[in-house]
């Protein structure tokens, strides 16, 4: 009888369990996406050998060149190898990003804990390969840059500017900011196929989008208990930025000023209102109405910072809206509510992260962070290898090199997630839960117990 074993000495049978076991080879396979299982000897005629099974043979051609008639210098086969190592991981990152957005976004079947180990599973993954690629850029820079220059003549206008994957994965993570219509114009006349996924993903939801749209549901689900946990909430800070304010040797009036600064900048967290100049930037651009429908920000002529909205049917009020039709006056308005929904899960989410029930969603939005943070390191670090090559000229793809690069490195994707953490207090301050209504992240699934806070 298969059992499980507690503290090392008592068994029970897993019928016996508080939770059914529920995993069954249909879940596995879905989750993981396995074709049907045939015995291996119908699936090929002859065994495979290694370097049949990994293609070698086709591998190894891929660094020669031919497309200009071979190497022109030896550290040129370093210089392909290691940009085709990273488009090999961004292959592999935008797999694994793809099959969060599907699992995540499934209205049809409820989040189970099984699906929530996967998702874990593969931000964590999408995470270390970013932070183990950066070890590639110690590689190429043991190429000196003068010899980078005897032969970047010869790949002039390549440019990574260029990389369809690199771009699929920003606007796929939520950042499309970086990809406005004459950065497509380009991409479609040097790559057809890169053109047509950035398209796609533009046109989609993206993984910023789906995460946001779980704390929504949160709200949605627990109406009375985030109305209740805000009005807590907001008396608790007031009280602790008072306190911290208190023990400061500041006059009385600095440490009014003060207190109404800090505790005004949580009421417009919780608000939904713009926290940043560029969340401002990002909010105006989704929500402000433009002859002919496109955003303000549309408008600009600039390839590094202009937005993706005039080439993006996708916004994040969750609709697909043509970009031919004006945005209804109420967007705003919408913008806002839903901002200040997904904000006060993430805060509830936050505060409460050892609470059993709300530990895997405490992981996954602390997962969101991780993932982005990799992401930032992988950009700057790309950015000062750039810099160590070539110094500020101008990229062979035509862009302002290095100070674009930098620019990149500004942004941020996840604007609810890092914000909150200017909103938190200490635990021990924090009201008290008793019982609550617990959420399981998905649209349709609860438990049957009834939300309370302590007095």
């Amino acid at each position: 009888i298969l059992s499980v074993f507690i503290n090392g000495t008592q068994s029970v049978s897993l019928a016996q369990h508080h939770r059914p076991f529920s995993m069954s080879s249909k879940n596995y396979g879905s989750l993981h996406s396995c074709q049907s299982r045939l015995p291996a000897k119908q699936l090929r005629d002859i065994p495979p050998t290694y370097a049949d099974y990994l293609e070698i043979a086709k591998l190894l051609k891929l660094q020669d060149s031919v497309f200009k008639k071979g190497l022109h210098h030896h550290e040129e086969h370093l210089f392909i190898t290691t940009h085709q190592s990273f488009e090999l991981w961004f292959k592999q990152i935008l797999l694994d990003l793809k099959s969060l957005k599907n699992i995540m976004d499934d209205d049809e079947e409820p989040t189970t804990p099984e699906k929530e180990v996967v998702i874990l599973e593969r931000m964590d993954r999408i995470e270390k390969i970013l932070k183990f690629s950066l070890g590639t850029f110690d590689l190429l820079e043991t190429m000196p840059s003068l010899n980078f220059l005897e032969f970047r003549d010869y790949i002039t206008p390549a440019s990574g500017f260029q990389s369809a994957q690199y771009k699929e994965l920003e606007v796929m993570l939520g950042q499309r900011r970086f990809t406005s219509g004459k950065y497509l114009s380009i991409l479609k006349g040097c790559d057809a196929e890169g053109y047509v996924r950035v398209k796609d993903a533009l046109d989609s939801k993206s993984f910023k989008d789906v995460l946001y749209e779980w704390m929504e549901a949160l709200y949605d689900r627990n109406v009375d208990l985030m109305k209740e946990f805000q009005v807590k909430y907001e008396a608790v800070r007031q009280e602790t930025l008072d306190y911290i304010l208190s023990i400061k040797q500041d006059d009385e009036e600095t440490r009014k000023k003060l207190l109404e600064r800090d505790f005004d900048g949580t009421l417009k967290y919780l608000q939904g209102e713009p926290l940043s100049r560029q969340e401002k930037q990002l909010y105006e651009s989704e929500t402000t109405p433009q002859e002919g429908g496109r955003s303000a920000s549309s408008n600009s002529t600039s390839t590094d910072t202009s937005t993706a909205e005039e080439s993006s049917s996708y916004n994040r009020s969750g609709t697909h809206d043509s970009t031919e039709e004006p945005i209804a006056e109420s967007s705003s308005r919408e913008w806002k509510e839903r901002c200040a929904k997904r904000r006060l899960a993430i805060l509830f989410v936050s505060c409460y992260r050892y609470t059993p029930e709300l530990a895997n969603a405490a992981k996954i939005l602390e997962g969101a962070i991780n993932l982005e943070q990799a992401f930032l390191m992988w950009k700057y670090r790309h950015a000062r290898m750039v810099e160590r090559m070539i110094g500020h000229k101008t990229g062979t793809g035509g862009s302002t090199g290095v100070d674009y690069l930098d620019l990149t490195t500004k942004q941020r994707i996840f604007h609810d997630l890092w914000h909150v953490r200017s909103h938190l207090v200490t635990p021990t301050a924090l009201p008290q839960l008793d019982t609550f209504k617990y959420w399981i992240p998905s649209k349709n699934i609860f438990s049957e117990q009834l939300s309370r806070f302590d007095e």
